[in-house]
């Protein structure tokens, strides 16, 4: 993902890049993961929180900028 996403953060371009719910699929990958190999993940953690509270509430099918 990183490959994909770096050149658009160096330039900045916050175009949606994918589905809010889509995004919250992979931010909780990324946080198990971290548990897995006893890390922390505190930020993957908190934008994880926020992406349910926007999935919550109807947004799960919108277009979103990449919170990496």
């Amino acid at each position: 993902m990183l490959i994909a996403m770096f050149p658009r953060m160096i330039e900045p371009n916050f175009e949606p890049a994918g589905y809010a719910r889509k995004i919250l699929k992979d931010l909780e990958m990324l946080h198990n993961l971290a548990k897995i190999m006893s890390g922390s993940s505190p930020v993957c953690r908190q934008t994880a929180s926020l992406f349910r509270i926007l999935n919550s509430t109807g947004h799960e099918g919108d277009w979103t900028a990449s919170p990496s």
